[in-house]
């Protein structure tokens, strides 16, 4: 299981999180879910369990999953 906490700019101001899950995609999930558009286009700073600074990593996750959606939506690559 993977644990990351920090905060992230919403429109309310600066939010605090605490996701835990399978893996850093799984959080990333999670984060779009709850902060909509706000997951990854806006200031965040995240850490691990172990104090470690994973924002860039969770962006990467949070922007490809944000991908995919897009391209679904888009009926992209669908045959």
């Amino acid at each position: 299981m993977a644990q990351v906490s920090g905060w992230i700019e919403t429109e309310n101001g600066a939010e605090v999180f605490d996701f835990e899950g399978r893996d850093m995609r799984a959080i990333a999930k999670a984060m779009i879910e709850v902060f909509g558009e706000d997951a990854g286009e806006t200031d965040m700073e995240a850490t691990n369990e172990d104090g470690d600074d994973v924002t860039e990593r969770l962006c990467s996750s949070i922007y490809k999953l944000q991908d995919i959606r897009k391209s679904y939506n888009n009926n992209e690559g669908l045959v």
